[in-house]
Protein backbone atom coordinates (compact mmCIF):
# COMPACT_ATOMS: atom_id res chain seq x y z
CA UNK A 1 0.00 0.00 0.00
CA UNK A 2 0.95 3.67 0.02
CA UNK A 3 2.96 5.72 2.48
CA UNK A 4 -0.35 6.76 4.07
CA UNK A 5 -0.97 9.44 1.45
CA UNK A 6 -4.66 9.58 0.56
CA UNK A 7 -5.84 8.54 -2.90
CA UNK A 8 -7.29 12.02 -3.30
CA UNK A 9 -3.88 13.63 -2.77
CA UNK A 10 -1.94 11.00 -4.71
CA UNK A 11 -4.16 11.36 -7.79
CA UNK A 12 -4.04 15.17 -8.10
CA UNK A 13 -1.32 17.78 -8.67
CA UNK A 14 0.20 19.85 -5.87
CA UNK A 15 -0.60 23.55 -5.82
CA UNK A 16 2.19 26.14 -5.91
CA UNK A 17 0.82 29.41 -4.57
CA UNK A 18 3.28 31.95 -3.13
CA UNK A 19 3.88 32.73 0.52
CA UNK A 20 2.44 35.84 2.13
CA UNK A 21 4.29 39.09 1.60
CA UNK A 22 4.37 40.85 4.98
CA UNK A 23 2.52 44.16 5.08
CA UNK A 24 -0.34 42.96 2.86
CA UNK A 25 -3.78 44.44 3.51
CA UNK A 26 -7.20 43.04 2.56
CA UNK A 27 -10.83 43.28 3.60
CA UNK A 28 -11.22 39.66 4.75
CA UNK A 29 -8.57 37.15 5.80
CA UNK A 30 -9.73 33.54 5.63
CA UNK A 31 -7.47 31.24 7.63
CA UNK A 32 -7.46 27.65 6.41
CA UNK A 33 -7.52 26.23 2.88
CA UNK A 34 -9.88 23.31 3.32
CA UNK A 35 -13.50 22.96 2.25
CA UNK A 36 -14.79 25.49 4.79
CA UNK A 37 -12.14 28.12 4.04
CA UNK A 38 -12.25 27.76 0.26
CA UNK A 39 -16.05 27.84 0.14
CA UNK A 40 -16.20 30.91 2.38
CA UNK A 41 -13.48 32.74 0.46
CA UNK A 42 -15.11 31.99 -2.89
CA UNK A 43 -18.53 33.22 -1.77
CA UNK A 44 -17.01 36.40 -0.32
CA UNK A 45 -15.01 37.08 -3.49
CA UNK A 46 -18.09 36.58 -5.64
CA UNK A 47 -19.92 39.03 -3.38
CA UNK A 48 -17.29 41.65 -4.18
CA UNK A 49 -15.13 41.44 -1.07
CA UNK A 50 -11.34 41.58 -1.23
CA UNK A 51 -10.16 38.25 0.18
CA UNK A 52 -6.83 36.65 1.08
CA UNK A 53 -6.92 32.94 1.94
CA UNK A 54 -4.03 31.82 4.17
CA UNK A 55 -2.96 28.16 4.26
CA UNK A 56 -0.18 26.78 6.49
CA UNK A 57 0.67 23.96 4.04
CA UNK A 58 -0.97 23.50 0.63
CA UNK A 59 -4.68 23.95 -0.03
CA UNK A 60 -6.89 20.87 0.34
CA UNK A 61 -4.08 18.71 1.71
CA UNK A 62 -5.16 18.70 5.35
CA UNK A 63 -8.34 17.17 6.75
CA UNK A 64 -10.23 17.99 3.54
CA UNK A 65 -7.68 16.08 1.47
CA UNK A 66 -7.97 13.01 3.71
CA UNK A 67 -11.73 12.85 4.17
CA UNK A 68 -13.93 10.06 2.83
CA UNK A 69 -15.86 12.78 0.95
CA UNK A 70 -19.36 11.50 1.57
CA UNK A 71 -21.69 14.45 1.00
CA UNK A 72 -24.82 13.71 2.94
CA UNK A 73 -27.44 15.21 5.22
CA UNK A 74 -27.36 11.94 7.17
CA UNK A 75 -24.72 12.00 9.92
CA UNK A 76 -25.04 8.56 11.44
CA UNK A 77 -27.68 8.57 14.23
CA UNK A 78 -28.02 12.33 14.70
CA UNK A 79 -31.69 13.35 14.31
CA UNK A 80 -33.14 11.38 17.20
CA UNK A 81 -30.34 12.70 19.40
CA UNK A 82 -30.85 16.31 18.30
CA UNK A 83 -34.59 15.99 18.88
CA UNK A 84 -34.01 14.61 22.37
CA UNK A 85 -31.44 17.28 23.28
CA UNK A 86 -32.81 20.37 21.56
CA UNK A 87 -36.35 19.63 20.33
CA UNK A 88 -37.99 18.94 16.99
CA UNK A 89 -37.54 22.51 15.71
CA UNK A 90 -33.77 22.38 16.17
CA UNK A 91 -33.60 19.03 14.36
CA UNK A 92 -35.68 20.48 11.53
CA UNK A 93 -33.41 23.52 11.20
CA UNK A 94 -30.35 21.28 11.23
CA UNK A 95 -31.81 19.15 8.42
CA UNK A 96 -32.80 22.25 6.47
CA UNK A 97 -29.34 23.80 6.71
CA UNK A 98 -27.60 20.57 5.72
CA UNK A 99 -29.96 20.12 2.76
CA UNK A 100 -29.22 23.64 1.55
CA UNK A 101 -25.49 22.95 1.84
CA UNK A 102 -25.83 19.66 -0.05
CA UNK A 103 -27.81 21.35 -2.83
CA UNK A 104 -25.28 24.17 -3.15
CA UNK A 105 -22.30 21.83 -3.18
CA UNK A 106 -23.92 19.47 -5.67
CA UNK A 107 -24.77 22.36 -7.99
CA UNK A 108 -21.24 23.75 -7.72
CA UNK A 109 -19.50 20.38 -8.03
CA UNK A 110 -21.66 19.49 -11.03
CA UNK A 111 -19.82 22.15 -13.03
CA UNK A 112 -16.43 20.59 -12.31
CA UNK A 113 -14.63 17.35 -13.14
CA UNK A 114 -14.70 15.94 -9.61
CA UNK A 115 -16.32 12.52 -10.14
CA UNK A 116 -19.59 13.62 -8.55
CA UNK A 117 -21.98 10.69 -8.18
CA UNK A 118 -25.51 10.50 -6.79
CA UNK A 119 -25.89 7.62 -4.32
CA UNK A 120 -28.08 6.81 -1.33
CA UNK A 121 -26.70 7.07 2.20
CA UNK A 122 -27.29 4.28 4.70
CA UNK A 123 -26.88 3.90 8.45
CA UNK A 124 -27.23 0.23 9.33
CA UNK A 125 -26.91 -2.21 12.18
CA UNK A 126 -26.04 -5.89 12.29
CA UNK A 127 -27.26 -6.15 15.89
CA UNK A 128 -30.81 -6.87 17.00
CA UNK A 129 -30.14 -4.60 19.99
CA UNK A 130 -29.93 -1.55 17.69
CA UNK A 131 -32.99 -2.13 15.51
CA UNK A 132 -35.23 0.10 17.63
CA UNK A 133 -32.58 2.82 17.70
CA UNK A 134 -32.29 2.83 13.91
CA UNK A 135 -36.07 2.89 13.56
CA UNK A 136 -36.27 5.85 15.96
CA UNK A 137 -33.72 7.67 13.81
CA UNK A 138 -35.87 7.21 10.71
CA UNK A 139 -38.92 8.63 12.45
CA UNK A 140 -36.99 11.61 13.87
CA UNK A 141 -35.47 12.37 10.45
CA UNK A 142 -38.90 12.23 8.82
CA UNK A 143 -40.25 14.70 11.38
CA UNK A 144 -37.27 16.92 10.52
CA UNK A 145 -38.43 16.94 6.90
CA UNK A 146 -36.18 14.29 5.34
CA UNK A 147 -37.31 11.43 3.10
CA UNK A 148 -35.62 8.81 5.28
CA UNK A 149 -36.68 5.21 4.67
CA UNK A 150 -36.72 2.01 6.72
CA UNK A 151 -34.85 -0.83 5.06
CA UNK A 152 -33.74 -4.34 5.96
CA UNK A 153 -31.65 -4.82 2.81
CA UNK A 154 -28.71 -3.05 1.22
CA UNK A 155 -26.23 -3.44 -1.59
CA UNK A 156 -23.61 -4.58 0.92
CA UNK A 157 -22.43 -8.18 0.59
CA UNK A 158 -23.61 -9.11 4.10
CA UNK A 159 -27.00 -9.07 5.83
CA UNK A 160 -28.17 -6.20 7.99
CA UNK A 161 -30.79 -6.16 10.73
CA UNK A 162 -32.13 -2.67 10.06
CA UNK A 163 -31.16 0.42 8.12
CA UNK A 164 -32.01 4.10 7.77
CA UNK A 165 -31.74 4.93 4.06
CA UNK A 166 -31.65 8.46 2.63
CA UNK A 167 -31.86 8.58 -1.19
CA UNK A 168 -30.16 11.05 -3.53
CA UNK A 169 -27.05 11.96 -1.56
CA UNK A 170 -23.62 12.46 -3.15
CA UNK A 171 -19.99 11.41 -3.20
CA UNK A 172 -17.07 13.04 -4.99
CA UNK A 173 -13.30 13.36 -5.32
CA UNK A 174 -12.65 16.05 -2.70
CA UNK A 175 -9.37 17.42 -4.03
CA UNK A 176 -10.59 17.62 -7.61
CA UNK A 177 -13.56 19.57 -6.29
CA UNK A 178 -11.49 21.83 -4.02
CA UNK A 179 -8.86 22.56 -6.64
CA UNK A 180 -11.70 23.70 -8.91
CA UNK A 181 -12.95 25.94 -6.09
CA UNK A 182 -9.43 27.33 -5.72
CA UNK A 183 -9.30 28.20 -9.42
CA UNK A 184 -12.72 29.82 -9.18
CA UNK A 185 -11.58 31.84 -6.16
CA UNK A 186 -8.61 33.23 -8.07
CA UNK A 187 -10.80 33.95 -11.10
CA UNK A 188 -13.18 35.89 -8.82
CA UNK A 189 -10.30 38.11 -7.67
CA UNK A 190 -9.31 36.32 -4.48
CA UNK A 191 -5.70 35.78 -3.39
CA UNK A 192 -4.32 32.47 -2.11
CA UNK A 193 -1.11 32.24 -0.09
CA UNK A 194 0.41 28.93 1.00
CA UNK A 195 3.25 27.83 3.27
CA UNK A 196 2.12 30.62 5.60
CA UNK A 197 1.10 29.71 9.14
CA UNK A 198 -1.27 32.00 11.03
CA UNK A 199 -0.05 32.36 14.61
CA UNK A 200 -2.43 34.85 16.21
CA UNK A 201 -5.06 37.49 15.53
CA UNK A 202 -4.95 40.89 17.25
CA UNK A 203 -7.30 43.85 17.20
CA UNK A 204 -5.78 46.75 15.23
CA UNK A 205 -7.72 49.99 15.50
CA UNK A 206 -10.96 49.46 13.60
CA UNK A 207 -9.65 46.23 12.08
CA UNK A 208 -7.39 43.26 12.80
CA UNK A 209 -3.89 42.03 12.14
CA UNK A 210 -3.20 38.36 11.47
CA UNK A 211 0.27 37.46 12.75
CA UNK A 212 1.92 34.82 10.57
CA UNK A 213 5.35 33.28 10.24
CA UNK A 214 5.70 35.28 7.00
CA UNK A 215 4.74 38.67 8.38
CA UNK A 216 1.56 40.53 9.20
CA UNK A 217 -1.69 40.57 7.24
CA UNK A 218 -3.99 43.50 8.04
CA UNK A 219 -7.71 43.17 7.44
CA UNK A 220 -11.17 44.25 8.51
CA UNK A 221 -12.59 40.78 9.18
CA UNK A 222 -11.14 37.34 9.93
CA UNK A 223 -12.66 33.92 9.27
CA UNK A 224 -11.04 31.08 11.22
CA UNK A 225 -11.56 27.92 9.13
CA UNK A 226 -8.76 25.75 10.50
CA UNK A 227 -10.94 22.73 11.34
CA UNK A 228 -9.97 23.07 14.99
CA UNK A 229 -9.95 26.76 16.00
CA UNK A 230 -6.30 27.55 16.71
CA UNK A 231 -7.11 30.72 18.68
CA UNK A 232 -7.33 29.71 22.34
CA UNK A 233 -10.47 31.67 23.15
CA UNK A 234 -13.86 30.81 24.56
CA UNK A 235 -12.64 27.52 26.06
CA UNK A 236 -13.38 25.77 22.78
CA UNK A 237 -10.66 23.23 23.53
CA UNK A 238 -12.87 22.01 26.36
CA UNK A 239 -15.94 21.85 24.11
CA UNK A 240 -14.44 19.86 21.24
CA UNK A 241 -13.15 16.29 21.13
CA UNK A 242 -10.80 15.17 18.35
CA UNK A 243 -10.91 11.63 16.93
CA UNK A 244 -8.94 9.83 14.25
CA UNK A 245 -10.02 7.05 11.92
CA UNK A 246 -7.81 4.94 9.70
CA UNK A 247 -8.71 4.38 6.06
CA UNK A 248 -7.99 1.46 3.76
CA UNK A 249 -8.74 1.81 0.05
CA UNK A 250 -8.90 -1.36 -2.02
CA UNK A 251 -9.49 -1.95 -5.72
CA UNK A 252 -12.54 -4.03 -6.65
CA UNK A 253 -14.36 -4.87 -9.86
CA UNK A 254 -17.11 -2.44 -10.84
CA UNK A 255 -19.63 -5.27 -10.57
CA UNK A 256 -18.89 -5.51 -6.82
CA UNK A 257 -19.76 -1.87 -6.09
CA UNK A 258 -22.46 -1.90 -3.37
CA UNK A 259 -23.92 1.31 -4.82
CA UNK A 260 -24.41 2.94 -1.43
CA UNK A 261 -22.50 5.07 1.08
CA UNK A 262 -22.89 3.03 4.25
CA UNK A 263 -21.90 3.47 7.88
CA UNK A 264 -22.62 1.15 10.78
CA UNK A 265 -24.02 2.25 14.11
CA UNK A 266 -20.85 1.02 15.79
CA UNK A 267 -22.43 -1.46 18.18
CA UNK A 268 -21.09 -4.48 16.30
CA UNK A 269 -17.72 -6.01 17.10
CA UNK A 270 -14.88 -3.82 15.84
CA UNK A 271 -16.78 -0.53 16.14
CA UNK A 272 -18.03 1.74 13.39
CA UNK A 273 -17.16 1.09 9.75
CA UNK A 274 -17.86 3.39 6.82
CA UNK A 275 -17.91 2.21 3.19
CA UNK A 276 -18.06 4.08 -0.12
CA UNK A 277 -16.52 3.65 -3.57
CA UNK A 278 -15.00 5.96 -6.16
CA UNK A 279 -13.79 5.55 -9.76
CA UNK A 280 -10.35 3.98 -10.03
CA UNK A 281 -8.15 2.64 -12.82
CA UNK A 282 -8.86 0.17 -15.61
CA UNK A 283 -12.62 0.42 -15.11
CA UNK A 284 -12.37 -0.74 -11.51
CA UNK A 285 -13.74 0.95 -8.40
CA UNK A 286 -11.83 1.94 -5.29
CA UNK A 287 -13.49 0.74 -2.11
CA UNK A 288 -12.83 3.37 0.61
CA UNK A 289 -13.34 1.96 4.11
CA UNK A 290 -12.82 3.71 7.44
CA UNK A 291 -12.73 2.29 10.97
CA UNK A 292 -10.49 1.82 13.98
CA UNK A 293 -11.48 5.13 15.55
CA UNK A 294 -9.51 6.37 18.54
CA UNK A 295 -9.23 9.61 20.45
CA UNK A 296 -6.46 11.81 19.08
CA UNK A 297 -3.38 11.59 21.27
CA UNK A 298 -4.34 8.29 22.85
CA UNK A 299 -1.48 5.81 23.16
CA UNK A 300 -2.54 3.20 20.61
CA UNK A 301 -0.81 1.17 17.92
CA UNK A 302 -1.96 2.86 14.73
CA UNK A 303 -0.43 0.06 12.65
CA UNK A 304 -2.65 -2.42 14.49
CA UNK A 305 -5.62 -0.26 13.52
CA UNK A 306 -4.57 -0.48 9.87
CA UNK A 307 -4.02 -4.23 10.12
CA UNK A 308 -7.41 -4.79 11.75
CA UNK A 309 -9.19 -2.70 9.13
CA UNK A 310 -7.38 -4.47 6.29
CA UNK A 311 -8.52 -7.80 7.76
CA UNK A 312 -12.11 -6.51 7.98
CA UNK A 313 -11.97 -5.46 4.31
CA UNK A 314 -10.74 -8.92 3.28
CA UNK A 315 -13.45 -10.59 5.37
CA UNK A 316 -16.25 -8.49 3.90
CA UNK A 317 -14.88 -8.06 0.36
CA UNK A 318 -12.73 -11.16 -0.31
CA UNK A 319 -10.02 -10.57 -2.89
CA UNK A 320 -10.16 -6.78 -2.71
CA UNK A 321 -6.70 -5.39 -3.48
CA UNK A 322 -5.50 -2.83 -0.88
CA UNK A 323 -3.69 0.00 -2.70
CA UNK A 324 -3.85 3.01 -0.39
CA UNK A 325 -4.16 3.70 3.31
CA UNK A 326 -4.31 6.90 5.31
CA UNK A 327 -5.89 8.42 8.40
CA UNK A 328 -8.40 11.21 8.91
CA UNK A 329 -9.43 13.41 11.82
CA UNK A 330 -12.75 14.84 12.93
CA UNK A 331 -13.88 16.88 15.89
CA UNK A 332 -17.12 16.46 17.81
CA UNK A 333 -18.98 19.17 19.71
CA UNK A 334 -20.47 18.43 23.11
CA UNK A 335 -24.06 19.04 21.94
CA UNK A 336 -23.68 17.68 18.36
CA UNK A 337 -24.40 21.11 16.87
CA UNK A 338 -21.74 22.90 14.81
CA UNK A 339 -19.88 25.88 16.26
CA UNK A 340 -20.24 28.73 13.78
CA UNK A 341 -20.55 32.48 14.02
CA UNK A 342 -18.58 34.97 16.09
CA UNK A 343 -15.60 33.48 17.93
CA UNK A 344 -16.03 34.03 21.70
CA UNK A 345 -13.93 36.79 23.27
CA UNK A 346 -12.84 38.03 19.83
CA UNK A 347 -15.14 40.97 19.09
CA UNK A 348 -17.60 41.32 16.23
CA UNK A 349 -15.31 40.68 13.28
CA UNK A 350 -13.70 37.27 13.94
Amino acid sequence: MSDHTSWWVASTPTTQFPQLQGGTRTQVAVLGGGIAGLTTALLLARAGRQVVLVEADRVARGVSGYTTAKVTVQHNLVYADLTSRHGEEAARLYAESQTMALDWLRDTAGRTDCELEAVPSLVYTESLDDVATVNDEVEAARKAGLAMEHTATSGLPWPIRAGALLPDQAQLHPRRYLLALTDALVEAGGTVVEQTRALDVDADGDGHVVRTDRGDLRCDDVVVATHYPFLDRGLLFARLAAYRDVVVAAAIGADRDPGVMAISTGSEEGGTHSVRTTPYRDGRRLLVVTGGQYKTGKDVSVQERYDDLSAWVQERFPGAEPVHSWSAQDTSSVDRLPYIGQLPLSGDHV
